[in-house]
């Protein structure tokens, strides 16, 4: 129940405002942003994503930095500015291959490759997801991998005639131009 998530989000913020907690102020800020995402609140979301992220910044927590920027990132997705997405999902990936997390720079490549795919440009969606994918196999993470495999498959592959993307729509693509 979001409303329910809502309330223990912001009682535990203001127990760490008043015990000084400032990453945890940040983490609750980034907890109350996904709620309102969930939501459909997503200028809530984006509100309070961004404070998390001044925190973050304020007390050099680079995870934490790097996470509310592909938070911020995940809501202009759906409010379907991808440019402004595609910037924070960027920064997001540069910042945990700083710091060597290799489980945030997958998933900041799997939301960099969501990004390419929303745009059309499916070459570059299957180039990041496939680097996300080797990523999570390697660390483990096989679930997460054998999803990013499937929806490679199943929505990117050009050689799939039924993915979107598939080889049929590129000779619909070919044969109008022959045609003119």
């Amino acid at each position: 129940d979001l409303e329910s998530a809502l309330k223990y989000h912001s009682q535990a913020l203001e127990i760490d405002k008043r015990i000084g907690y400032l990453q945890g102020e940040a983490s609750d800020l980034g907890n109350i942003g996904l709620v309102y995402q969930d939501m459909g609140d997503l200028e809530s979301a984006l509100k309070y994503h961004s404070q998390a992220l001044e925190i973050d910044k304020k007390i050099a927590y680079l995870q934490g930095e790097a996470n509310q920027l592909g938070n911020i990132g995940l809501v202009y997705q759906d409010m379907g500015d991808l440019e402004s997405a595609l910037k924070y999902h960027s920064q997001a990936l540069e910042i945990d291959k700083r710091i060597g997390y290799l489980q945030g720079e997958a998933s900041d490549l799997g939301n960099i490759g969501a990004v390419y795919q929303a745009m059309g440009d499916l070459e570059s969606a299957l180039k990041y997801l496939s680097q996300a994918k080797a990523i999570f196999e390697k660390i483990g993470m096989i679930n997460q991998a054998e999803i990013l495999g499937k929806w490679i498959k199943e929505e990117i592959n050009p050689t799939n005639p039924t993915a979107p993307g598939g080889i049929w729509k590129w000779i619909k693509k070919l044969i109008s131009s022959i045609l003119g």
